[in-house]
């Protein structure tokens, strides 16, 4: 069955490809037999089309396994074929490094090693990436170094591709996405009536290594001699020559050669460069490369002159996010020091990439105009189920990665991943993820499979994130690929050994299983709830386990209930009028109380449309998705919304009716701000705190505001001596003590009892 797949998806290619296949055969011949398996090393002209057609033509002579990077591995369609030809999944670093990156590259090169000291055969890329240029640049890679060192029994192959320099799928012309070029691809071979398409030369070269080759030489060396491997086309001019192939059968016409990228290196005029600039970024270079700050020129390459390779270009990249606030800088093109100076100092910059194209039809329909509160229902998912049932063809909620889902859509995926979240060990599930669709789906599938989801917090560092499963005592943790992709040095300590991607579900939820939620879906609220075994839940059961750093810098675990978190949306509800008509922008993480009630719950408990976007801290992409969705509430820390509404024009949030801060003070700042985008009066400020699920006090619409509002309804406050804890009169200051249906019960294992007794009651001491 394998076999007859690649001979059909070689026919496929030889369509398009017409493909030489020199010395494989020869090769093959002088390799002595039970010397340890066998290392191709191609070079990678192309996406997609050489690792193919290099991969067919080694099978027809032996058995290997490609070293695939991630996405591809993944990719739906592909997936399938990956597994059966046993490909090693590899990371890529060119959007961010952190810690469970490290740990996959280790497992993935570990896997390589062994297997090649056990016979079996790989193709691995030694530059890790598609060629931007003529030339094939390995730089300072250092997968391929580490393979060589720690392999005794290795044979090395050379495979050099040429001919696909100049094809859509190079990067001769641009940069575009692969699923955007397959497309076009495929419309190419229809309109040539499929067996008509002009062909393109192909030729495989195979080869032993150089005599100077040395497995065990200096990586920055070994790297060098396999690029003048690569590029020696046998011409003066190293590196591969452009070539044209036309793409209509009924046409001699050539593609337009002014459209290929010419990817000359930016010349940067140093004196426009300030010196602390300069002494910073060369600082960076000097801990990067252990050389001298005074041996920097800009001149130098980072790869091939100071043998950096992609974790330190990743590395590079957050230095320049932190360091000089440059954003949307590709990895790719920091090829220079001079062009690390140039963005650093804003002297170079890069367009930001598109966003996902997505279809907004169901979200533009308009509800009829009406107040929202509450459903019936005690419990989160029965709340969940009576939106859903109410509400089923009406747009819930979006984001890029999702797009647009309907109530009716929601539940369905919510049902379907609760069916296997049911069958992970464990009561209590880790969520890491940011603000998203694919979040709170997990969020309400944990509770319908009742499990708690425990967010985890990913900016806080190893140990917190290690004493948050020491705490949980959690045994999997739900995360995503894509997310995790652009997550930079992040450390996840012992999470890593934990984490499930959502991605790879794909993959084990069978079409019956979605049938089966399908069905399920159709199903009334009181025959879910006693499907799932939700109609004896208690409401003073945890909903969800939230973190917050105790005074020793220690994380507490705040199990809030689903009382809590009801009553809490139930009183805000009653206070901040909301519309059937509105649209929720939600940019806060949901490790933070404010972004799961507020704005990850609250919205799709009331039947309102919530957008999500998932970093709070890209203040112009946030300006620019609030006009994008059309969005009239946001919620946010005063820091975020400064970024954004700096960054936005009064035409980007005209739409916006209400802005809810909260977490810090509101600074004088940026109620200028505001003001001057003519959205003053559309902003409300709180208070609240994690452990009462979080809102206590809102000023209110149409209402003067002052400090951060009155208590919200059924929420008792109480100012009293911190010392003696006597209750205080008005227009003092003291220690705030609070009691209410959304307060928790304790912290969790009982770290600490945060509870006052006066009298016949017993407060909160918020502290």
């Amino acid at each position: 069955m394998h076999w007859l797949l690649l001979k059909l998806i070689s026919f496929g290619f030889s369509l398009r490809y017409r493909v030489r296949v020199v010395g494989l055969k020869e090769v093959l011949e002088k390799i002595p037999k039970g010397e340890g398996g066998i290392l191709f090393l191609p070079n990678h002209p192309s996406v997609l089309v050489d690792p193919s057609l290099v991969t067919l033509s080694v099978l027809k002579k032996v058995a290997v396994r490609p070293v695939v990077v991630d996405f591809m591995y993944y990719l739906p369609g592909v997936h399938w074929l990956m597994t059966k030809v046993r490909a090693v999944p590899i990371p890529s670093f060119g959007q961010a490094s952190n810690t469970h990156k490290l740990r996959r590259m280790d497992l993935a090169l570990e896997e390589v090693i062994s297997g090649l000291e056990k016979g079996s055969n790989f193709i691995f890329y030694p530059a890790g990436k598609v060629k931007l240029t003529a030339k094939e640049q390995i730089g300072g890679a250092s997968g391929l170094s580490k393979i060589l060192s720690e392999t005794t029994r290795c044979q090395v192959v050379l495979i050099r591709t040429t001919g696909l320099w100049g094809s859509r799928f190079s990067r001769a012309f641009g940069h575009e996405p692969m699923g955007k070029t397959v497309l076009w691809g495929f419309r190419r071979m229809l309109k040539n009536l499929i067996f008509f398409n002009p062909r393109r030369e192909v030729k495989l070269e195979f080869s032993l290594p150089p005599a100077e080759f040395n497995r065990h030489q200096e990586r920055r060396e070994q790297n060098q001699l396999l690029e003048n491997w690569y590029n020696d086309m046998g011409f003066d001019k190293p590196g591969e020559e452009l070539k044209l192939v036309r793409y209509s059968a009924w046409s001699k016409k050539l593609p337009d050669l002014s459209l290929a990228t010419h990817r000359e290196e930016e010349v940067v005029e140093l004196k426009s460069i300030p010196k602390w600039v300069k002494d910073k970024v060369y600082q960076e270079l000097s801990r990067l490369t252990e050389q001298p700050k005074s041996s920097f020129k800009p001149s130098m390459r980072l790869a091939q002159d100071l043998g950096l390779d992609s974790l330190d270009a990743s590395e590079l990249i957050l230095f320049l996010e932190e360091q000089f606030e440059v954003s949307e800088v590709p990895a790719e093109e920091i090829t220079t020091v001079g062009k690390l100076l140039g963005v650093a100092a804003h002297e170079i910059s890069y367009e930001p990439q598109e966003e996902a194209e997505v279809n907004l039809k169901a979200w533009n329909l308009e509800p009829k105009r009406r107040r929202l509160y509450l459903e019936k229902g005690k419990i989160i998912p029965e709340l969940f189920f009576n939106t859903t049932s109410q509400y089923g063809s009406q747009a819930a909620c979006g984001d890029d990665r999702s797009g647009v889902l309907t109530y009716s859509q929601m539940k369905m995926r919510v049902l379907l991943l609760a069916n296997y979240i049911k069958k992970l060990p464990g009561q209590r599930v880790g969520v890491l993820l940011p603000s998203s669709v694919a979040a709170m789906i997990v969020v309400l599938a944990c509770q319908v499979a009742r499990k708690t989801p425990v967010m985890i917090n990913w900016t806080v560092g190893q140990r917190h994130i290690d004493a948050v499963l020491v705490s949980s005592g959690i045994e999997v943790a739900l995360s995503s690929w894509a997310f995790l992709d652009r997550l930079p040095n992040a450390e996840l300590g012992g999470l890593v050994d934990k984490l499930i991607q959502l991605e790879d579900l794909r993959y084990e939820l069978t079409l019956f299983d979605k049938l089966k939620s399908l069905m399920l879906s159709k199903r009334s609220t009181k025959s879910l709830l006693r499907h799932y075994s939700l109609d004896d839940l208690n409401t003073n059961e945890a909903a969800v386990i939230l973190y917050t750093s105790g005074s020793e810098g220690m994380p507490k675990g705040v199990p809030l209930s689903h009382r809590n978190i009801l009553s809490d949306i139930h009183a805000a509800a009653q206070v901040a009028p909301i519309y059937s008509n509105d649209r929720f922008l939600s940019i806060l993480p949901p490790f933070h109380s404010f972004g799961f009630t507020v704005c990850g719950l609250t919205p799709l408990l009331l039947g309102l449309k919530v957008a999500y976007f998932a970093n709070p801290t890209e203040g112009a992409k946030i300006a620019h998705s609030i006009d994008r969705w059309g969005a009239t509430l946001i919620c946010a820390a005063p820091t975020f919304f400064k970024k954004i509404f700096r960054a936005a024009t009064k035409d980007q949030v005209k739409t916006l009716r209400l802005t809810v801060t909260g977490a810090e003070a509101a600074p004088p700042e940026l109620l200028e701000i505001v003001e001057g985008l003519g959205i003053g009066e559309t902003l409300l400020e709180g208070y609240g705190i994690t452990e009462c699920s979080p809102i206590l006090t809102l000023n209110r619409p149409g209402e003067e505001s002052k400090g951060v509002g009155k208590a919200i309804p059924h929420v008792d406050l109480m100012i009293v001596h911190p010392d003696s804890y006597k209750p205080l009169p008005t227009n003092e200051r003291g220690l705030i003590l609070v009691k209410g249906p959304n307060v928790f019960s304790g912290y969790l294992n009982r770290e600490k009892d945060p509870f006052i007794r006066l009298g016949d009651e017993t407060w909160y001491d918020t502290g």
